[in-house]
């Protein structure tokens, strides 16, 4: 029997064009370009522009940094699709269609659950924020800086870097962390546990302890929003503007950082 609240029509497919292999497979595809591809492009730009005498990095060498992410996201955008196409399945299958524009498929309640997902990814943010660092006062959950310092005074490399975090980022995760991973663990657990197990990978990612608990959070949130709408645009609108809104006040308000 189907949960009224989680699984509506029309959810994602339970697919099972790829299992738990193909999971394993894919996923140290995914860390290898992550430990590689940045590398490939950072590192020859380390030698040929070192850093300044006072210890900054050069505009250059963010600029190859932002790149290298960017590049990132692109072989896994590419590596996803691949597999998929060739195990049989579709962009369809991963949660990336149009919408039909009638009923539970329509803009409007896409768009609508959207917006209600990204409200609540700032409300964990928040009230982790509040409960954590200054009601338990445990310093050592705070989050560390994502971007360098040096990055803002670099408005090149700034600018791709803001590519990659706001158009990227959203498109690669949830394509991978929710399309794939999601919708292929969720054919063999619950949803609640599939939502909780990506949203802590997702979180492991970004190589932050204090991120890990709100990122394992929002992951899952993320997830089950995904359940809810049936459509990967739902995730990667509501990550997109979470995104947009946190690079854009990092870049403008520099107390925020």
């Amino acid at each position: 029997m189907q949960d009224a609240n989680l699984d509506p029509a029309p959810a994602p497919p339970r697919t099972r064009v790829w299992g738990l292999r193909d999971i394993a497979i894919v996923t140290v595809v995914v860390l290898l370009l992550f430990l590689f591809v940045p590398a490939a492009i950072v590192l020859p730009a380390s030698l040929l522009w070192e850093q300044k005498s006072d210890g900054e990095t050069t505009e250059a060498a963010n600029i190859a940094l932002a790149v290298g992410n960017l590049a990132w996201y692109v072989t896994v955008i590419v590596t996803v699709l691949s597999y998929v196409r060739s195990k049989g399945g579709t962009p369809s299958d991963l949660g990336l269609r149009w919408p039909s524009g009638a009923g539970r498929d329509s803009w409007g309640r896409i768009i609508g659950i959207a917006v209600l997902t990204f409200i609540a990814m700032y409300a964990i943010t928040a009230l982790y924020s509040v409960i954590a660092l200054e009601i338990l006062d445990l310093d050592f959950l705070e989050p560390s800086e994502q971007v360098p310092d040096d990055f803002y005074d670099h408005k090149i490399a700034l600018a791709i870097l803001g590519i990659a975090v706001v158009i990227g980022a959203p498109f690669t995760e949830e394509l991978f962390f929710r399309g794939f991973l999601y919708g292929g663990l969720r054919t063999y657990v619950s949803y609640v546990l599939a939502a909780l197990l990506t949203g802590f990978l997702f979180s492991l990612l970004h190589f932050n302890v204090g991120l890990v608990i709100p990122f394992t959070l929002i992951g899952a949130i993320l997830a089950l929003s995904y359940q809810r709408s049936g459509n990967l645009l739902t995730p990667i609108g509501a990550h997109f503007f979470f995104n947009f809104i946190s690079f854009m006040v990092l870049a403008f308000v520099p107390e925020a950082r």
